[in-house]
Parts: C-alpha cells; sequence; structure tokens
C-alpha cells in the first residue's frame, strides 16, 4: 500500500489540522481540506467600523492598534482598503476596513482582540489650548477663549 505525501504550495505555520495521520480521506466534489497554512511575518487586520463611522476612512490613513497581552506596545500599518458588503451584527451594520503589519517576531496570532484607531486627519503647526481656556457662555451657547499667560 502506498501513501500520499503532501508539499504545501507555501512556506507558513499550520493553524489548524482537519484530517490526522491515517485517516482516510474521500475526493468527492470538493477537495478535502487537510490543513490550513498562514504565513504570519504579516497580518492582515480586519477591523469592524460602524456605518457612521465608515464614511470618514479611506485607503491610506494610517491605523494602530494594541493587543490585550501586550497593552504598552503600538502595532502599525496603512489603511489597505474597505470591504464594500457590510455586515450585520445586533441589528448594526458594520463594515471591515483592512490593514496590513508587519509581525517578523510572530507576536501576532490569528483572532486576537484589538483596539484599533485610525487617523482621520494630522494637523502640524497648530495653537493647543488647555480644555481649563476655554469657558461657556451658556446664555449665547458660545465658546469664549481665555488666553493665559505664562510666567
Amino acid at each position: 500500500m502506498k501513501y500520499t505525501h503532501l508539499t504545501a504550495p507555501l512556506s507558513g505555520i499550520v493553524t489548524n489540522i482537519k484530517t490526522f495521520q491515517g485517516q482516510t480521506v474521500i475526493a468527492s466534489q470538493e477537495a478535502p481540506i487537510i490543513m490550513t497554512l498562514a504565513d504570519l511575518d504579516t497580518m492582515l487586520v480586519k477591523a469592524q467600523v460602524s456605518e457612521a463611522g465608515i464614511i470618514n476612512l479611506k485607503p491610506g490613513q494610517k491605523a494602530s492598534f494594541t493587543i490585550l497581552g501586550a497593552l504598552g506596545k503600538t502595532f502599525a500599518g496603512v489603511l489597505k482598503d474597505i470591504l464594500p458588503t457590510p455586515e450585520e451584527v445586533n441589528d448594526a451594520i458594520f463594515y471591515y476596513a483592512r490593514f496590513e503589519v508587519p509581525n517578523p517576531h510572530h507576536i501576532l496570532k490569528l483572532q486576537m482582540t484589538t483596539q484599533i484607531k485610525i487617523q482621520l486627519a494630522l494637523h502640524k503647526n497648530v495653537l493647543l489650548l488647555p480644555l481649563s481656556a476655554l469657558r461657556e457662555n451658556v446664555a449665547n451657547n458660545q465658546y469664549i477663549v481665555v488666553l493665559l499667560q505664562n510666567g
């Protein structure tokens, strides 16, 4: 009796084994899945974004995230695309914004939970005021800037 020798079309890490050694597989109309390989050197992150927020996103924007196991470490990438088909979760509509992140040390794993930030705009050389410098004029619903002098 001869056995089959499998060769993977790419190098990677085995992430799932569906069929074990010695198990019989039958290929009828579809080829059976023996195992799943993944290249973890670059991860594709799928960020679930609400329909209200998705209109503010476009490819090329900077994105970053943290993971639960390493809250002090930030992983960064650039928004690659937005999938056009939404997903409904508990009567709410979400779209997937996707970006790639380098993962040379394989710290990131499949299906990890993340806290994602996507940079909508960047403004340089602007005057920053502390929140305490603003006072609300309740009668006119306007804000008055109070300039404070240092020293």
